[in-house]
């Protein structure tokens, strides 16, 4: 909430106004952007604005269930940008902020992509004390080029109350924060999700007052 209140403004001020109708709004122009998609495509877009920063193909067909000829599309109509040297996509800042604003129009689409979101990365962070090798490498830097999504979990888990998960977790947090040298983003959520821990779950308060007291 207290991120939609600070976007907020930022969109305001790019909407123009009566008189100055020779400039174009963000908002008009992208919607007329929009109106020339696909539904499929368009629900696409919707859901890709998920992402918090940019993203592999992994990450969005399994958050989104999107397709490659759509991702495609998306991209050869400048929707959408596309990394070929790192493999990554990305939006235009502007553009995925608007997209988020209607992806928060529609709470069934919202809670779900947002839960399939958190789900994947959670899951990527908990194979990380498992993993072995090139494997364990490979984990630790998809983590880390995807830290913002990584965020953006972790903090919906706590939203939502998945102690439980995070109980099993943490370790692993503490883990990435060690071998990233991300201390302060890791300490900050573990310190959050404590904050947020009925004192009832007492292995999860334990876990986590454990590995923040290793991270600081």
């Amino acid at each position: 909430s207290v991120i939609a209140e600070r976007l907020a403004p930022r969109l305001e001020l790019l909407q123009g106004d009566e008189g100055h109708s020779r400039y174009e709004s963000v908002h008009a122009t992208l919607e007329s952007s929009l109106a020339l998609l696909s539904a499929a495509e368009r629900l696409a877009l919707t859901k890709l604005s998920v992402f918090q920063s940019d993203f592999s193909l992994m990450a969005a067909q399994h958050v989104t269930e999107v397709s490659l000829p759509v991702l495609r599309s998306l991209i050869e109509k400048s929707l959408l940008r596309y990394d070929q040297e790192n493999e990554r996509y990305s939006f235009h800042a502007l553009i995925g902020q608007y997209m988020y604003t209607l992806l928060e129009q529609h709470p069934d689409t919202s809670q779900k992509v947002k839960t399939s979101h958190a789900t994947y990365y959670l899951d990527r962070l908990e194979q990380l004390p498992n993993a072995e090798g090139e494997a364990k490498q490979q984990l630790v830097r998809l983590l880390g080029n995807e830290l913002n999504n990584l965020e953006a979990a972790w903090l919906c888990a706590v939203e939502r109350g998945w102690f439980e998960r995070l109980y099993v977790t943490c370790k692993a947090l503490q883990q990435f924060g060690e071998m990233t040298a991300r201390y302060k983003p890791v300490e900050a959520l573990l310190a959050k999700a404590l904050a947020d821990c009925p004192e009832e779950n007492a292995a999860c308060v334990t876990a986590l007052a454990s590995n923040l007291a290793l991270m600081r």
